[in-house]
């Protein structure tokens, strides 16, 4: 394994972390997102110091970017207005773009009352996983469904699908870390979205043909805090 140094720098506590490409590419950028305020820092491999930008003039003063994934070497996320927004760079720093006005909107069932989204880069294309909460399972932070939509950026708006393809799995988590990966080659139900519930009990598989759900109880951990961040592993074959 090859290890690139970086620059030396005091990271905050809390950070999402995007590389726009391979360390070999030229363009390739290492951002870190401020989860709380518009600010992104990033640097290039090679390079001896870190950027620090001021996104939020693109935004509002007060927006940030979350569920943030990178497709095509742009940084891709949601506002805190439900806004899709591109961040791309323009002559040395990131310009932002707002793409679509809104999230999709939702086929609600009548007990449905909570929402998380988080964007997926898979193939090329941006996808939205919605997972709807429902109020006899809010207490418990239990998903009762998802939706997916795919990005067409040629008409600019959100399209559902019903299916992710045999060979493709999603796999999700509520601090920044999503992933698409084969499923024949990860061992991974096809069609599927793999979750872990926000009380850490239960590993959840979405099959999106089938609009249906598992959930599998996980062991307990005694030492467990919540709300720290979690990450998903794909094991090499």
């Amino acid at each position: 394994m090859e290890k690139i140094n970086l620059p030396p720098w005091k990271l905050p506590a809390v950070q999402t972390c995007v590389i726009t490409s391979p360390p070999t590419d030229a363009n390739c950028i290492v951002a870190f997102l401020d989860y709380e305020e518009p600010y992104i820092t990033f640097c290039r491999p090679g390079e001896v110091r870190w950027v620090e930008q001021d996104y939020g003039t693109s935004l509002y003063e007060d927006d940030t970017l979350h569920a943030v994934t990178v497709s095509k070497g742009s940084i891709y996320g949601l506002t805190n207005r439900r806004e899709l927004a591109r961040l791309e760079v323009w002559d040395g720093i990131f310009v932002m773009n707002r793409l679509v006005a809104d999230i999709p909107p939702k086929v609600y069932l009548a007990d449905m009352i909570r929402e998380c989204n988080y964007l997926v880069e898979s193939c090329g294309e941006v996808f939205c996983v919605s997972m709807l909460f429902g109020v006899l399972n809010i207490a418990a932070r239990k998903v009762e469904e998802i939706q997916v939509y795919r990005m067409d950026f040629s008409k600019g708006e959100w399209v559902r699908v019903d299916s992710l393809g045999e060979d493709r799995a999603f796999f999700v988590n509520g601090f920044g870390n999503m992933a698409s990966c084969s499923a024949s080659e990860s061992g991974a139900e096809g069609n599927s979205i793999y979750f872990i519930d926000r009380d850490y009990r239960s590993l959840g598989v979405f099959n999106v043909e089938e609009s249906s759900g598992v959930h599998v109880s996980l062991p307990s951990c005694p030492n467990m805090v919540h709300n720290l961040p979690t990450f998903w592993v794909m094991p090499k074959a």
